[in-house]
């Protein structure tokens, strides 16, 4: 009876060192999730800001369950638009590059002489 006892009381207290660690990495990764939120926001042509909320803990939280639904406004409702406009941003901007080429430099250049041993 006192070893289950014991066993009992070593599963608890792993139990409890295991919640601590998990209400760790939640904390840390919501306030990361809040800081890409408010970066992202700074990034987008009329976001304020001050509108973005705080970030829901990860895995929900009490009363929640996984993910929220997405803001209307953001990024998601904007669908494939912002990646089509990405898009035609690269393909001017590739347009605009220098081509270079390295053929006249490579025939230029003469191969470096050997090293030679200084005597001792």
């Amino acid at each position: 009876m006192d070893t289950m006892e014991a066993e009992l009381t070593r599963l608890t207290a792993m139990t409890e060192q295991l919640k601590d660690r998990v209400d760790k990495v939640v904390k840390d990764g919501t306030n990361r999730v809040g800081d890409l939120e408010f970066r992202v926001c700074e990034l987008e042509e009329g976001c304020d800001p001050s509108s973005v909320g705080q970030a829901q803990p990860l895995g929900g939280g009490p009363g929640g369950g996984g993910r929220r639904p997405a803001a209307s406004g953001g990024a998601a409702s904007t669908g494939g638009t912002m990646a089509m406009n990405e898009q035609a941003d690269f393909d001017r901007a590739k347009g605009c590059s220098i081509k270079v080429t390295f053929a006249p430099l490579r025939t230029s250049l003469r191969p470096l002489p050997k090293p030679t041993r200084a005597a001792p």
